[in-house]
């Protein structure tokens, strides 16, 4: 089973799971009497359709995903380490330790030698560090070659006494310092962060041949029944009623009066003016670029990612984490989606730019109509 296949079994889970807690109507299978079970058991993933007389041959059993198995290095290595470097060699006191005991110290070093051996080499290989530290040799060599050619080109300026001459050469200590500036910016652009997680044992995923089940497409924002109800779940509360409704998302709480709920945003723009609209978003140098840049690579976005590598200081407001997931999104309410990113291209396509992530969530993911729109501009 490749990586993708595996990935997309564990977001489908995800996926499913959410979407049943947050909507009746994603809770059972059409013609199912019973709700979808998700299972999450010690390194394993179980999903499965309510059973029906109704729906033979479709619901029951639907995946079990074993999960894949980690290891992270730093802390093995600090591990491994103390217990090597704090080794006694017990044979020396075999009048205080019987053989058994002597014999499983050993053992445990040996088996802690053999584990960093095994863990060291696939690190270095993930992270490609020979190849940096070469470059990094390289780099200084050439720094220190480059330096002493400037610092005779220096001497040669001040003894020149031909103007012409003395430009040329100016020119020529200026074009080294132009080369050194950009070997550094490689050198920059190579340190990137470590993975410091191995894989030890891959992921699998069984597909029960009762399995009928496909990824669901972009939700559409639901109808809100103008009568008065409240529900509780596990993970939020929502009150609606013919007044007003405060709906809570993260830390951010929104009201909204039932005059604006009506939608009065409805872009309508051509193929084109999309096309157009998302090129020129993507060749500026904006959050909502970097992000966009990256959904067309990554299907979703880690927290951990987000703050590292594409939110800048810039940013201003937008560089909070609980802050960029709803003006991802529309709500149908206009005093709202007013401010949100490519809101007129999210109504003309009548998608919100990512899924509803749920509570406090660790990573976003794209939706199928934004992802299928930036491919076909790459």
């Amino acid at each position: 089973m490749s990586d993708k296949e595996y990935f997309e079994a564990v977001q489908l889970f995800y996926e499913e799971r959410l979407k049943s807690q947050l909507k009746e109507k994603f809770r059972k299978c059409e013609g199912c009497q019973g709700d979808k079970h998700f299972i999450e058991e010690v390194g394993k993933l179980i999903y499965s359709c309510g059973k029906s007389s109704k729906s033979k041959g479709k619901c029951g059993p639907q995946m079990t995903i074993t999960l894949a198995k980690y290891l992270y290095y730093p802390e093995m290595k600090e591990d491994v380490s103390k217990i090597l470097n704090n080794y006694v060699d017990l044979k020396q006191f075999k009048d205080v330790f019987s053989k058994e005991e002597i014999d499983s110290h050993n053992e445990i070093k040996k088996y802690n030698e053999e584990l960093l051996h095994k863990c060291k080499k696939p690190f270095l290989e993930k992270n490609k560090l020979k190849q940096r530290e070469n470059l990094i040799k390289k780099t200084h060599r050439n720094r220190i070659q480059l330096k002493k050619d400037q610092t005779l080109l220096i001497s040669k300026i001040q003894k020149e006494e031909d103007e012409d001459k003395k430009k040329t050469l100016m020119k020529e200590y200026i074009q080294i310092n132009q080369r050194i500036k950009e070997e550094y910016e490689d050198l920059v652009k190579s340190n990137k962060p470590l993975i410091q997680f191995l894989v030890i044992e891959k992921g699998s995923v069984i597909k029960h041949e009762l399995m009928n089940i496909e990824i669901p497409e972009a939700l559409e924002p639901e109808v809100i029944d103008p009568k008065s109800y409240e529900r509780r779940d596990d993970e939020r509360r929502i009150r609606v009623g013919p007044k007003s409704y405060t709906r809570r998302y993260d830390d951010r709480r929104i009201r909204v009066s039932p005059k604006s709920w009506k939608l009065k945003l409805n872009k309508n723009l051509t193929k084109d003016e999309i096309n157009k609209t998302i090129k020129d978003t993507l060749n500026k140098d904006l959050l909502i670029s970097r992000i966009l840049r990256h959904f067309i690579k990554n299907d979703i976005l880690i927290k951990d990612d987000y703050l590292t590598k594409i939110r800048h200081d810039k940013d201003h407001l937008e560089n909070r984490w609980s802050e960029l997931i709803p003006i991802l999104m529309k709500s149908g309410v206009e005093n709202t989606d007013k401010h949100h990113y490519l809101i007129d291209v999210q109504y003309s396509i009548n998608s919100s730019i990512i899924e509803d992530p749920g509570i406090k969530p660790g990573y976003i993911t794209i939706t199928k109509p934004w992802k299928k729109l930036l491919l076909e501009l790459k």
